[in-house]
């Protein structure tokens, strides 16, 4: 199994526990150490799972830096959102 295999997992028990920006940092984690959950000819791509929650991240954090535009921790957290849309759309970053 690919080292990044908890990150997606865990990542999910997360997200459900409203902690998004652990959450996206995990997904972030994984995708860098295993670029193959987000390339849809594996059998470790995590598809649709991925993608919404990139979308639903993205929603979120996007409301959140409107309510407050100099929070470091919101433009980080965009900022790895940002990253898994690149990544699953097949970009390099």
């Amino acid at each position: 199994p690919p080292r990044s295999t908890p990150f997606p997992y865990t990542t999910l028990f997360r997200s459900k526990k409203e902690d998004w920006t652990k959450a996206i940092s995990n997904y972030r984690r994984a995708v860098e150490a295993n670029p193959d959950i987000v390339d849809d000819k594996t059998p470790f791509y995590l598809g649709d799972e991925l993608i919404a929650f990139t979308k639903e991240a993205i929603r979120r954090f996007r409301r959140l830096e409107r309510a407050a535009p100099e929070d470091v921790l919101v433009k980080n957290n965009l900022k790895n959102a940002y990253f898994l849309k690149r990544k699953l759309a097949g970009g390099c970053g």
